[in-house]
């Protein structure tokens, strides 16, 4: 394959027939495949990114994203925490307390406080033993934040969904290799350069490796990242939500979006559902300029509102389209499904701190539903 003599029309074919015929499980189609058929060892590969939204989106079990514009996220537990702490140092002493009171048996990662706590102090420690929570607020709140604290992928334990290109360099013991059908390609080097990709997914697994079919459907790449595909014969939009930016802390408890009280009750939400999958839905709020609502089902809490960033995409679809004075987003959609929840840290010289509420905008630790989604948009 690394051959340039020997490459020619067909050789993505015949590389993916050898893939298959080497596996140890081949046939599958994901289209029949639930991710509940897997552990959290196996790691399945897909060619694009549509096709990984897709195929969580139909997920309705705990799993994690290996995804570009998905980054890596903090624990829930820091927010659960620390919400409502306000004081410049905490002791080992008052930590355990307040996880034992509000982690212990509810939103308990895989390790237990004395772990937890010596992360803390890597990160913030201070020479008398306790953690300067200034420092931590500073460090967390990177773009890139400390190793120690942070989640590699997005969303609850379980199998791993991802592409290929997100999974270079990184290993699992078994990988279930989603093989495009019926793939075309515009130029032979296109084709060069599709059969090293399949040749990096073939190579992920440890122990095993199984070989499955997906259906190669078109997609659209927004400028902003996030993808789109028409859907029911072109009746509605399948389109991204949750990238980097969707959600912020300005979204969860920000004082134009919520009084203290309704930010109190949409936290307290999140906190129980901080380690499940939750299925949410989205309201155009007029009062917010038609950005949408984040709201637990039908009748619960609305725990957030996403950015103007999805309502500019939204419009950029219908641009793209010729349809801007035609068409509007919908009033509400349906199938916004969230992975758990993790922590938003804010820097204690962070600027949209006084646009928040209270305690959070002294605390800077605020929850956030984990979402990734794929559903449809209805434009009308």
């Amino acid at each position: 394959m690394l051959d340039k003599q020997k490459h020619r029309d067909g050789l993505h074919g015949q590389t993916a027939e050898r893939i298959r015929a080497l596996a140890d499980q081949q046939g599958l189609n994901w289209t029949q495949m639930k991710v509940a058929d897997f552990t959290s060892d196996d790691l399945l590969l897909f060619r694009t990114r549509a096709e990984v939204l897709m195929a969580s989106q139909f997920c309705d079990l705990p799993h994690r994203l290996r995804l570009s514009g998905y980054g890596v996220t903090l624990p829930a537990w820091l927010a659960i925490c620390f919400a409502d702490f306000v004081d410049p140092f905490i002791a080992e002493r008052r930590f355990l307390d307040l996880w034992a009171a509000r982690i212990e048996n509810k939103a308990a990662p895989h390790y237990g406080p004395a772990e937890a706590w010596q992360h803390l102090m890597r990160v913030a420690g201070r020479k008398d033993g306790s953690v300067d929570m200034q420092r931590l607020r500073k460090r967390l709140g990177q773009t890139r934040p400390p190793v120690e604290l942070t989640l590699p992928e997005y969303g609850l334990h379980g199998p791993i969904v991802g592409t290929i290109h997100a999974s270079k360099g990184r290993e699992a013991s078994n990988v279930v290799l989603l093989l495009p059908n019926g793939a075309e390609f515009e130029s032979i080097e296109d084709e060069i350069e599709e059969t090293r990709v399949l040749f990096v997914g073939a190579t992920r697994a440890r122990a095993s490796l199984i070989v499955g079919e997906s259906n190669a459907f078109r997609a659209s790449t927004l400028a902003s990242g996030r993808v789109h595909r028409s859907a029911k014969n072109g009746k509605s939009t399948m389109v991204e939500i949750g990238r980097d930016g969707d959600i912020t802390a300005r979204g969860l408890v920000g004082r134009s979006e919520f009084s203290a009280a309704d930010a109190a009750a949409g936290q307290a939400f999140l906190t129980k559902v901080a380690d499940v999958v939750t299925t949410y839905k989205l309201e155009a709020d007029a009062d917010l300029d038609w950005r949408y609502r984040i709201r637990a089902g039908n009748e619960g809490p609305r725990v957030g509102a996403l950015s103007r960033n999805l309502t500019y995409d939204l419009w950029e679809i219908l641009s793209n389209r010729n349809q801007k004075n035609s068409h509007r987003p919908p009033g509400y959609v349906n199938h916004v499904r969230g992975q758990g929840c993790a922590t938003i840290v804010l820097s204690p010289d962070d600027n949209d701190l006084d646009t928040l509420n209270e305690p959070w905008a002294s605390s800077g630790f605020i929850l956030t539903p984990r979402i990734a989604a794929f559903p449809p948009f209805f434009f009308s």
